[in-house]
């Protein structure tokens, strides 16, 4: 089912993507380690699923492995360096996440209540 999905996924012109960190209890200590839980969706109504991706690291090789050099569209996600391979690829455009900027607009409306209205 999981293939399949992403199959869908990376068959569409647009699809998202971005991580988190999880934390990975180690057998016998009782200590964690951070991993990265990625995940890959689509908006479009032909594939709306999301699709998880557990790796040990952030490395750029996780997404790039994960993304079919066959993928043709565009991706959306952070800023990342990272993604940067992966978005300048032959047939592939970028498109940054406005969460991101969201957040320094929202944390600058804080401080000057007036921003937000200047900017609009």
């Amino acid at each position: 089912i999981v293939k399949r999905m992403t199959e869908q996924i990376m068959s569409q012109k647009l699809i998202g993507l971005d991580d988190t960190t999880v934390c990975q209890l180690l057998p016998g200590n009782g200590k964690v380690d951070p991993r990265k839980l990625w995940a890959y969706t689509c908006v479009l109504e032909a594939a709306p699923y999301v699709v998880y991706d557990y790796t040990p690291t952030r490395e750029a090789c996780y997404p790039q492995a994960f993304v079919p050099e066959t993928f043709a569209g565009t991706i959306q996600g952070d800023a990342y360096s990272g993604h940067d391979q992966l978005m300048n690829r032959p047939g592939v455009s970028g498109a940054g996440c406005w969460d991101h900027a969201r957040r320094y607009l929202t944390a600058a409306s804080v401080h000057d209540a007036n921003l937000i209205a200047q900017l609009l």
